[in-house]
């Protein structure tokens, strides 16, 4: 489910940037192999994916400001906003983080034609910067993305896309795209389907890591008062290091 969440974030703030106005299908495969891994129906406000894998299908419904994710085994639906990864301070996962500098540069190659469309090829960089605070551990972090996407007039997805410097790298590609009205039962939660709120749930997973990194440099801050032969915060380590120096003691009385 963490990973599910996570997958949310990454949706909500990627697909929805930009609203398109041409209603179409595609499919979404890896070029070397064929393998298909996304089915993408827009209907020119809203967007739908369907993300396959080997454990089946997994479908969410794209809006301006929120996705619902569709659980059909379930027959539930969560809806999420990711009201906590909007604006300059974002909390994901236990992580509370402030971006201090984000800068996009797309850079054009050619004009090319995938699977019958139009494109501009760019070389995509961008490169940001944040402070972070898990648990009262703080610091900053600076990252960046690397990759080559071809875009198209009036479609939010891209047509392809292709990041070289992956650990596993491979181009993806629409192998199929059909421009034309979309069945208006894609874009809606079928009834009698149970809603979960999936903000509540991850504000939940948010308190659990949030907890854990504070456990974390609890226990960090107990060893370095130990080393230093200070009282911890925990009882029984205090105890233990109470014993170490009992034997000592008795060790050093029976060499004299």
């Amino acid at each position: 489910m963490k990973r599910l969440i996570l997958s949310l974030f990454v949706v909500l703030l990627g697909a929805t940037s930009a609203m398109g106005q041409r209603s179409y299908y595609g499919e979404w495969v890896v070029k070397s192999s064929g393998q298909l891994i996304r089915k993408i129906y827009d209907n020119g406000s809203v967007m739908r994916l369907d993300e396959i894998d080997d454990k089946g299908v997994h479908p969410c419904i794209i809006f301006k400001d929120s996705v619902v994710m569709l659980m059909p085994e379930q027959k539930a639906y969560g809806v999420f906003t990711g009201e906590s990864m909007k604006g300059k301070k974002r909390t994901m996962l236990g992580v509370e983080s402030e971006i201090i500098r984000i800068d996009k540069q797309y850079t054009f190659i050619k004009k090319e034609v995938i699977t019958g469309v139009e494109c501009t090829h760019y070389h995509f960089k961008q490169t940001d910067a944040s402070k972070y605070n898990a648990g009262g551990m703080t610091g900053t972090n600076e990252g960046s993305q690397i990759y080559d996407v071809w875009i198209a007039p009036d479609v939010r997805h891209p047509m392809q896309k292709e990041n070289p410097n992956a650990v596993n790298p491979r181009m993806e590609t629409m192998g199929k795209i059909v421009f034309g009205p979309q069945p208006a039962n894609l874009f809606v939660v079928p009834k009698g389907y149970k809603r979960i709120d999936m903000d509540v749930m991850a504000d939940g997973f948010n308190q659990q890591m949030k907890g854990m990194f504070e456990q974390q440099k609890k226990a960090t801050e107990d060893l370095q008062k130990l080393e230093k032969g200070e009282k911890s915060s925990n009882q029984e380590l205090n105890e233990l290091m109470e014993g170490f120096k009992a034997l000592e003691e008795l060790i050093k009385t029976k060499k004299k």
